[in-house]
């Protein structure tokens, strides 16, 4: 499962919402992961030094394979991220930036499944029984929309944080533009014509 391009569409609508019951650390959790599919834990571990606002440059360790990873911090990330930090985040001495609701403490996973639920609820998306709605989904529609640019798989690779190349793999049966690319004709290929 990936996400449709409405769906992506309805999810922007509410993260640009001021009106929305959406808190701004929830708006600016779901901004990182739909513009950089960062992981979830990462995200978690977040510093206020990771961030180097001069050079719009997000610099973290990733968690899962402890590699330097770089990103861009893109004016909409850096939006979002400002607006909880100026207007939301408690302030205390703790150098995550995601600080949980109900504690002075980092917030953790399940904080970041919750923020993905009450956007994708207010945005009203994957509300059936049995769709994919956590965070490895938009790192799925990143990699998705890399490929459907033609993005280099090695840049796209790097862009994920992956140590293994063949990793990318699992994302390329999502890559609808591409896949039609390689669909056969049956024009040449004999086969029975059902009457009706």
């Amino acid at each position: 499962q990936y996400l449709k391009q409405n769906e992506i569409i309805s999810i922007k609508k509410v993260l640009n919402d001021n009106n929305s019951n959406i808190s701004l650390r929830n708006k600016a959790i779901v901004t990182l992961l739909l513009y950089t599919g960062l992981r979830g834990c990462d995200i978690c571990n977040l510093k206020l030094n990771d961030i180097d606002w001069e050079n719009e440059i997000i610099h973290i360790i990733q968690s899962k394979t402890s590699v330097p990873l770089e990103l861009p911090l893109t004016k909409t990330i850096g939006n979002s991220i400002c607006n909880y930090l100026l207007y939301e985040r408690p302030k205390v001495n703790i150098p995550n930036i995601f600080i949980r609701e109900d504690a002075n403490y980092p917030i953790t996973r399940s904080s970041i499944e919750l923020a993905i639920r009450k956007v994708m609820n207010e945005a009203n998306v994957r509300m059936n029984a049995g769709e994919r709605r956590g965070s490895h989904i938009f790192r799925h529609n990143i990699a998705v929309t890399l490929l459907e640019h033609e993005v280099a798989q090695p840049i796209i690779t790097e862009t994920l944080g992956h140590t293994s190349p063949k990793t990318l793999e699992i994302y390329l049966n999502a890559d609808i533009s591409h896949l039609k690319q390689c669909a056969l004709s049956i024009e040449d290929f004999p086969y029975m014509e059902v009457q009706s």
